[in-house]
């Protein structure tokens, strides 16, 4: 994972910075150190074309130069080199057309570099679109409520079409596009067209009996359709008195099933779990294949 971007003078004036862990213990005094010793020795560089790394503790510096601008990435040390420093070269590129005429003439307000952000997230942060899929009623939208933390309504109230929202899921370096579709057989001709380009399918199911065999025939459809998209079955509504356990949903399906309560906040921690494992590979391979179509 991606942990910092920063944007230095040799100088040691920040730039730009934008950090994009959460929750997660980093020793700040590393990079810190790191920082400093960079800005010493970066003259040492034969060229600015050079972007090299080095690993401290835990810790994977990528860094490279323009003039007397330094541009450091740090991450997970396992992330891989050809990855990291394809995305600080673009980083390096698309500054320099940016702000060099005017770091020409700069009056030191650090406030021009804000706008750098949006453009910073889009290299950073692979885009990631999951597609919440199954009939009408089985609790979709309730829940995606639960994976963003929202509050679940009791009162059923039917997606019209597709609910579109935005989530970053700690310890994912992605934006995740959560994609509701609407389950009504009105809708179903469209669902071709809306899992268009989806990386992940969340499909849902009850766990009634007559829910999961109903479930099953329009899983079949929907599978045909799809390339390559990783799909995550949950047997959802748990709690319903003649429910099927997830091991025989996930029997009759021919895919590992996940049983969950939508309407209730203590199975968010196992979805965001689900949700993190499936992303975090998928974001991986992303990026190995943007460096590739690079290269």
């Amino acid at each position: 994972m991606i942990w910092d971007l920063y944007i230095l003078l040799s100088s040691g004036l920040c730039l730009f910075h934008k950090s994009y862990h959460k929750n997660r213990w980093i020793d700040e005094s590393i990079i810190s150190g790191f920082l400093t010793a960079f800005a010493a020795f970066i003259k040492s560089f034969d060229s600015e074309e050079e972007i090299e790394s080095v690993v401290m503790r835990n810790i994977k510096f990528v860094y490279s130069s323009y003039k007397d601008v330094l541009f450091i990435l740090c991450a997970d040390k396992n992330e891989k080199d050809d990855m990291l420093k394809e995305k600080l070269r673009q980083i390096k590129n698309t500054f320099i057309d940016m702000f060099s005429k005017k770091l020409e003439n700069w009056n030191g307000d650090i406030s021009v570099f804000r706008n750098f952000e949006r453009i910073a997230d889009d290299i950073l942060r692979t885009q990631i679109k999951v597609a919440i899929i199954g009939k009408q009623g089985v609790g979709k939208t309730s829940l995606l409520n639960l994976i963003l933390g929202e509050n679940i309504g009791e009162e059923y109230l039917p997606t019209m079409v597709v609910d579109i929202k935005e989530y970053n899921i700690p310890d994912v370096n992605a934006r995740i596009i959560f994609w509701d579709i609407g389950g009504q057989e009105r809708f179903r001709p469209m669902w071709g067209r809306l899992t268009r380009d989806t990386d992940v399918i969340l499909f849902v199911t009850d766990s009634t009996p007559k829910g999961v065999y109903e479930s099953r025939e329009l899983f079949k459809l929907v599978t045909e359709s799809l390339d390559s998209a990783k799909i995550i079955l949950i047997a959802n509504k748990q709690d319903l008195p003649n429910a099927m356990p997830p091991e025989k949903v996930g029997e009759i399906f021919g895919l590992k099933a996940y049983g969950t309560v939508a309407i209730d906040p203590g199975y968010r921690e196992l979805l965001l779990k689900i949700l993190s494992a499936a992303l975090k590979d998928l974001v991986q391979k992303k990026a190995f294949t943007a460096v590739q179509s690079a290269s």
